[in-house]
């Protein structure tokens, strides 16, 4: 009863502090550990039933037309090619508690870096709170209380060769990446023989960090690999060469990207200040 009565924050930090995992609440390790086949009850993510938050977004008010003030989410339809690559890296993440080497996501288009909770709870990150205004892609300002915390990443080949980042925690950093399956085209001679930032470049897969532009230009190196119009780029960083562009003149169907200004589900680029 005690514990039910806390606040969703005070039942995070008790748990943490005590080394519990957060969702099946036993002692003796995390969340990416657990082997409970149970997950919360309300969304089915991998946290308990009691540390549940319900993230939907309110209805907007309505003035005297019966119209909403501000939307608070919007949608964009667009021709977008599921052949598209952006740039993915496997990174090492270090902190205190350990390392953890997971997938990131180079963005130049971002101010800010952002982190999912999953990584950041497994290595036991410590999260301050700041106020900032998020402005989204379609301009909406929005003020929100964000949780930022720290951390070093590091190439997968030179471990010792560190960046310090500061990341605004999310859910969800983005979807899986690539959306499609991108298959390793041998006809793209002008990569081969480079070392890629991430092997599976072509696999959708869980993207846990986005690294803004403030970390990408620490990163990004001179070299540039250009082959045949419909082939990928390659860009040389410090974690290895970095796949973007398409892949095929293929245009996939129209779909519908949809982002929250306040970052209960991110999938936008924003930017950040006091």
């Amino acid at each position: 009863p005690k514990f039910r009565s806390m606040s969703h924050d005070d039942m995070i930090a008790l748990l943490k502090s005590n080394d519990h995992c957060l969702n099946c609440l036993r002692p003796g390790h995390y969340v990416i550990d657990c082997k409970s086949l149970h997950y919360c009850k309300v969304c089915q993510k991998p946290h308990h039933s009691l540390l549940h938050v319900d993230n939907k977004a309110k209805i907007p008010k309505t003035n005297d037309s019966g119209r909403p003030d501000a939307p608070v989410a919007s949608s964009h339809p667009a021709s977008i090619r599921s052949s598209l690559l952006l740039m993915t890296c496997q990174v090492l993440v270090q902190s205190p508690q350990g390392v953890l080497q997971v997938r990131a996501l180079l963005d130049s288009g971002s101010s800010v870096s952002f982190m999912s909770e999953r990584v950041a709870q497994t290595l036991c990150l410590r999260h301050s709170s700041q106020n900032a205004k998020i402005c989204g892609i379609t301009g909406f300002l929005s003020n929100c209380t964000l949780s930022l915390t720290r951390f070093q990443i590091a190439p997968v080949h030179s471990p010792s060769r560190m960046f310090e980042v500061s990341a605004i925690v999310v859910p969800h950093v983005t979807c899986d990446l690539p959306v499609h399956p991108v298959p390793f085209n041998h006809k793209w001679e002008h990569i081969k023989g480079l070392r890629l930032a991430d092997l599976e470049f072509g696999k959708p897969w869980r993207v846990d960090i986005l690294l803004g532009v403030e970390t990408f230009v620490d990163i990004v190196c001179k070299g540039r690999q250009k082959g045949r119009q419909g082939t990928p780029i390659a860009i040389e960083t410090t974690f290895g060469w970095v796949l973007a562009g398409n892949t095929s003149s293929d245009v996939s169907h129209v779909i519908a990207s949809h982002h929250d200004p306040c970052l209960r589900e991110m999938t936008c680029y924003a930017s950040s200040g006091k």
